[in-house]
């Protein structure tokens, strides 16, 4: 009887924790709405005052009209996707320096819009497209030592002419 009770509380336990992780799903949702341009931190992307709900994305970012269409990216970051809609301007991002890591681990970038691509510039810092993450039409600088890694051989297929691999693994 004891093994049977033994068994019953660790399949309970295990159904909470799957349960747990199927209500918070694989992040965070938000939308880039900062501030008016120039009001302090109006262009971090580490600034969750700059999202709409209040919270730095680690699901998908959505881009759309908005004050700032220039993105510092201060610390170290994690998205599945990056989404920008078709009336969404060009953005540009830039991460800060060597100690920056902005990786996109699920679906990537998506731009619906057919007039506009977002830009990357690494500066010195990684910029990782891991899982089966796409690069879409965006346009990346890599260059001060800066890094961009492709996590999975099928990345191979986002890389346009220019575009150098610097780690497959």
């Amino acid at each position: 009887m004891r093994l049977t009770q033994w068994l019953l509380q660790i399949q309970t336990i295990v159904w909470i924790a799957l349960s747990s992780f199927s209500i918070h799903g694989f992040g965070q949702d938000a939308l880039w709405s900062p501030p008016v341009p120039g009001f302090p931190g109006s262009a971090d992307w580490n600034a969750p005052g700059n999202w709409t709900p209040s919270a730095v994305p680690t699901g998908t970012a959505t881009f759309d009209v908005a004050n700032n269409t220039q993105i510092g990216v201060s610390g170290t970051a994690v998205v599945a996707a990056l989404q920008f809609t078709a009336t969404a301007p060009a953005y540009t991002f830039t991460l800060a320096d060597s100690s920056v890591i902005f990786e996109l681990d699920g679906s990537g970038i998506a731009n619906a819009s057919e007039t506009t691509s977002p830009t990357f510039n690494t500066g010195a810092s990684s910029l990782v497209f891991a899982s089966t993450s796409t690069a879409a039409n965006a346009i990346i600088n890599t260059n001060d030592g800066g890094n961009t890694h492709l996590r999975t051989l099928e990345e191979k297929a986002v890389l346009h002419a220019g575009f150098e691999v610097v780690d497959v693994q």
